[in-house]
């Protein structure tokens, strides 16, 4: 099943906010300020949304970062996104149908992963039990 959100409002507000490159003081992927295109943190299969808590702005370099790297690229997106404070994780696990703390668990979890203190991070301040 196809559920693809199209907000071309959304997209344009994202844009005009001028982030620059907001994975580039975690990868050192580009200048920050460059040329940046609008990533969609949940976006396979046809699942895509244009919400907020779905864009992140990044450089092509980052971009190709996120496809490859897809556990570790949701997880250092989203914090990107909570962190501006544009993060709902209740629309998140109702649209993805998944739950985005897993995903931050199994990171967190992750001893060799250099992603591991911020998805830590994130489980302390987002999801307080």
């Amino acid at each position: 099943m196809t559920r693809r959100l199209e907000n071309k409002a959304v997209l344009a507000a994202h844009a005009d906010k001028g982030l620059g490159c907001e994975l580039k003081p975690f990868l050192h992927c580009c200048t920050m300020f460059g040329p940046t295109e609008i990533h969609h943190v949940i976006c396979g299969h046809a699942n895509r949304i244009d919400a907020p808590w779905n864009l992140v702005s990044v450089c092509t370099k980052a971009h190709r970062w996120c496809e490859a790297n897809k556990t570790a690229g949701l997880v250092l997106c989203w914090d990107r996104i909570a962190e501006r404070g544009e993060m709902d994780w209740q629309a998140l696990a109702t649209f993805w149908r998944q739950s985005p703390r897993a995903r931050i668990e199994m990171v967190a979890d992750d001893a060799g992963s250099r992603w591991q203190v911020i998805a830590k991070a994130m489980l302390k301040r987002w999801f307080r039990d």
